[in-house]
Formats: C-alpha cells, structure tokens, sequence
C-alpha cells in the first residue's frame, strides 16, 4: 500500500531570525551613535577650559552693544510715541502752540532787552564809583603824602629833642670851673679816669684825647709825652681826678712834680661827672 503524501508545509523560523538580529543590529548601532554623540558633546572641566582674553574682551563688546541696542530701541520707542502724538495733534492746536512759543519768545526777547538795560545801567553807575573811588584814593594819598611829611618833621623835632635832651643830660654831666688867673702860667686841665687822660689847654681850648681803656698806662706815656713838648714855666696843670682813679692820683702828682710842672689836684664827686663834654674814648 503505498504512503500517504503529507501536504501540510514545515514551520519555518528563519524570518523572525532575521528580523532578531536585524533589530539587535540597529540597537548596536543607536548605541553606538548615542556614545558617540555623548563623547562629541562633553563639556570641559574648569581645568580644561581656557578664556581666551580676546574672546573675553569681544564677549564685553557684546554685552556692550546689546545694551546699547536696547537703549536705542527704548529711544526710538520714545521717539515713535512723541511722534505718535504730534501726528495726532490738528493744525489748530499746532498753531495755537506755534503762537504760545512766538509769544514766550517775544517775552524772553523783551526780558533780555530789560536786563541789558538793567546791565548798561550798573555799568555807568561802576564807571561812576571807579571814578569817586580814583578821585577818593588820590585825595586819601594827598593826606597821606601830608601826614608823612608831617610825620617827618615830628621824627626830625623829636631827634633835635632828644639831642638836646642828651646834650642836656650830657652838660648835667659836666662841671663847671673857673680859672683863677693869680699866675703869668697859662692854665692846663687834665682828667684822670680808668680809661686814660684827657688834656685841655684853656687858652687855646686845644683838646687832647689820650684814653686807651683797655692801658692805662700806655695813656699815661702819651700824656706825658705831649706834655714834654710843653714848657713848665708857661704852664701850670690842675688835675682832676675820678673816683676810680684815685689810685693813680699820688703817681701822677709825683711825677708831674718831677717834671717840673705846678699842679694842683681834685677829685670828683662821682665817675659820671667830667669837665668834658664828650666822654667817650
């Protein structure tokens, strides 16, 4: 008996195989991209980022210019409002406005014409002061030029005042003598003080000046000296001696006696006196 034919087909599995490893495939490959996009995008680290100072400074720029353009498109915002408005505005209310600006411009116009005015005014009446003040300062000057003439003559009494008051106090100084004229010898008066000696030859009131203060006994040679010129028996010598001095007043005598000359001797009542006027060596 022969075998029955079976007409039913096998299964096959080799389609969804395919469709298996076709999608397991493309998984891979979306993995892979998904990696490498990952990998492209990665941002830096702080360590790994470096500011260029160029970029830097262009960013500034940047930010510079975009507030700039917004200031600028918040000006033409301002702009197209006010224009806005005076698109808006009729003719009539455009020409009662010219007219109000015409009018404070013919009251400012007015206004500047008073304060010239005003200032040319001020002007002329500083002109006038400047004069009054010139005419005023040379007059002050007059007074002054007087009162520092005046002021001159004050000093130049004064100095003749106090001249007079030191000749004054110089001739209190003094002591009056008098000569007594009971001899033919011509008087001769010599001062003795710690500075020296001072002679006078009352005839012929010749002044002769031999103080040395700082040597005494130097004055004293030169007194003597002169008086070797002079003849004993034409003159006679009255010394006058000071209190400080008085030390040398016996010397003196001695050797005036030695010399062959009269001589009388006397003594003052104090250092300030003199029977010369100028005291000073």
């Amino acid at each position: 008996m022969a075998r029955k034919q079976n007409d039913e087909s096998a299964i096959s599995l080799f389609s969804f195989q395919d469709i298996i490893t076709s999608l397991t495939g493309i998984m891979f490959l979306v993995v892979l991209l998904l990696v490498l996009v990952m990998l492209t995008n990665k941002k830096p680290t702080a360590e790994e980022v470096v500011v260029d100072p160029q970029s830097q400074q262009l960013q500034q720029q940047i930010q510079q210019l975009k507030a700039e353009l917004a200031a600028l498109q918040q000006d033409r915002s301002t702009l197209d409002e006010e224009l806005e408005k005076l698109r808006q505005l009729s003719p009539e209310v455009l020409e009662a406005r010219k007219n109000e600006l015409y009018e404070q411009l013919q009251q400012t116009r007015q206004a500047i014409t008073q304060e010239k005015e005003t200032l040319t005014r001020n002007q002329q009446q500083l002109q006038a002061w400047q004069q009054l003040l010139a005419d005023t300062q040379q007059e002050l000057q007059k007074q002054l030029q007087k009162k520092d003439e005046q002021l001159k003559k004050q000093k130049k009494v004064q100095k003749q005042i106090q001249k007079q008051k030191e000749k004054n106090q110089q001739q209190s100084k003094v002591m009056a003598y008098t000569i007594e004229r009971d001899s033919f010898k011509s008087p001769l008066l010599m001062e003795v003080s710690a500075a020296g000696i001072q002679l006078l030859i009352v005839d012929s009131q010749a002044y002769h000046d031999f103080r040395k203060p700082d040597n005494f006994e130097k004055s004293l040679s030169d007194a003597y000296a002169f008086l070797s010129t002079l003849s004993s028996s034409s003159y006679y010598l009255t010394v006058i001696v000071k209190p400080e001095a008085f030390e040398y007043s016996s010397k003196i005598r001695y050797e005036l006696k030695q010399k062959g000359f009269s001589r009388g001797m006397e003594i003052m009542p104090d250092n300030a006196t003199s029977i010369f006027e100028e005291q000073k060596p």
